[in-house]
């Protein structure tokens, strides 16, 4: 399942409105080595790009101690050409989700963390990382716009930690599934449903949870559906709601 469901708000400004309101291998590693003492073929970037993609959504299932190091050299090599670059802040509230949650759980890694922050070359990338360090998951998510980037950063944040504390976090924006009028909340919570229902025929920790929550209605929509009727569902009520008179944004 991809992470960016739908195009994200600037994660800067997610930030500042937080602040505001008071066992896997390691060939990732040995690629990023290579990398770094000899140059990079397309090909190996490529490589290392995926290795380290899927790591951000197995890393609580496989977890790899370099992440620190793999996440620095990501950030560096797609922060050099203003095009990945681009890409790549649309991209940043799952580094949010994913480092909050994981610096939060596991200590070692914010020390890490902190001690390489100077390592990041793109002072707008290293601006974020800093500011990521004192922030908690509760403070983050108690804090932010509902908005489909919510549930982004929420698997991001189940994938660092294996914490169901995330999940309950999707079902809860579940219930937006009905909004008829807002199309920012509508999207939220459709989004919120189909991912839950993909990712439990994908992952059997997510099954396991939902089966877990199963007396509540929501979740037992979830679990009788399917993810390709959620998505036609999804593109049927926003053309018709569309022809009826358009969305509030």
């Amino acid at each position: 399942m991809r992470l960016l469901i739908f195009a994200p708000p600037r994660f800067l400004a997610i930030l500042a409105h937080c602040f505001a309101s008071s066992r896997g291998c390691h060939a990732g590693l040995a690629t990023l080595l290579c990398l770094t003492a000899f140059g990079a073929s397309a090909q190996d970037t490529a490589a290392a790009d995926a290795y380290y993609e899927r790591l951000l959504q197995t890393y609580y299932q496989h977890p790899d101690k370099q992440v620190v190091a793999l996440t620095i050299a990501y950030l560096n090599r797609h922060s050099v050409d203003s095009t990945q670059k681009a890409t790549l802040q649309s991209q940043g509230h799952v580094f949010v989700g994913f480092l909050t949650a994981l610096t939060a759980q596991d200590t070692a890694m914010r020390t890490q963390l902190r001690a390489r922050q100077s390592q990041i070359n793109d002072p707008g990338f290293r601006q974020l990382v800093g500011s990521l360090l004192p922030l908690t998951p509760a403070r983050l998510f108690a804090n932010l716009p509902l908005t489909p980037s919510y549930n982004d950063m929420a698997w991001a944040a189940y994938f660092a930690t294996g914490d169901p504390q995330y999940l309950d976090l999707l079902v809860r924006n579940c219930r937006y599934a009905v909004e008829r009028k807002n199309l920012t909340l509508y999207v939220t919570g459709a989004s919120a449903r189909w991912s839950l229902c993909a990712m439990a025929q994908q992952d059997s920790l997510v099954q396991q949870y939902l089966l877990r929550q199963r007396t509540s209605k929501e979740v037992q929509l979830i679990l009788r559906s399917n993810p390709s009727a959620l998505r036609q569902q999804m593109t049927e009520v926003l053309a018709q709601n569309q022809q009826r008179g358009g969305w509030q944004h």
